[in-house]
């Protein structure tokens, strides 16, 4: 990709933002027991992960190059293998879909779940806005990583209030793991951009000149 290494960075972000908003569909998909759409949007996340892993690859090529930014390597280094461990996760959380689904859902869990999924992915949207705005606008930036933090706090509630019905309703042993193993990574997803907004609060502060 040619242009300035940072638009490398926000395409990195674009891609992270599409990755996500695919998981959120897919898992909107399991809830419908659309298998279809869960195999479509599935292979949407695992496709762009790959396109991800090549944008890094780039990105770091290009860091160890002779083009300077304001920025040092180390730093630049932790964004771009931050952003590959959120899609990462993404993409374990499709392969919990794929290894093993119940045959039909829990409404009562499926309905927590696709909630997740949509903060997922609104959270993965407000880290591609961040990534734009670490490179434009310092001001903006940190509005943005405080909205990243409230929204994953909504997501802890969610999980709890999930755990909650899921020890309630007690189905059986392989249903349990599935749920609860599905919940604790796509609750990792939004717990890695949360680092990922904490991390770039730091550099702002670090980089700020005033």
């Amino acid at each position: 990709m040619k242009g300035k290494l940072q638009n490398l960075f926000i395409h990195d972000a674009k891609l992270l933002e599409m990755a996500l908003k695919s998981l959120s569909e897919a898992l909107v998909a399991f809830c419908a027991e659309d298998h279809a759409q869960i195999k479509h949007f599935s292979i949407k996340v695992i496709n762009l992960e790959d396109e991800q892993d090549q944008c890094r690859d780039e990105i770091i090529t290009r860091i160890f190059g002779s083009e300077s930014m304001v920025f040092s390597r180390p730093d630049r280094m932790r964004m771009v293998t931050s952003m590959d461990r959120i899609v990462g996760q993404a993409k374990k959380v499709i392969f919990d879909l794929d290894v093993y689904s119940p045959k039909l859902v829990i409404r009562e869990l499926g309905t927590h779940v696709e909630a997740v999924g949509k903060k997922t992915a609104l959270i993965g949207k407000m880290v591609n806005k961040l990534v734009d705005q670490f490179f434009h606008n310092f001001d903006h930036a940190i509005e943005t990583c405080v909205q990243i933090n409230e929204a994953r706090h909504g997501v802890r509630e969610r999980k709890l209030e999930f755990f909650k019905a899921l020890y309630e309703i007690k189905p059986d042993y392989r249903d349990f793991r599935f749920y609860a193993e599905l919940m604790n990574n796509l609750a990792e997803v939004t717990n890695r951009m949360e680092h990922f907004a904490d991390n770039i609060y730091g550099l702002v502060a670090k980089y700020s000149t005033f």
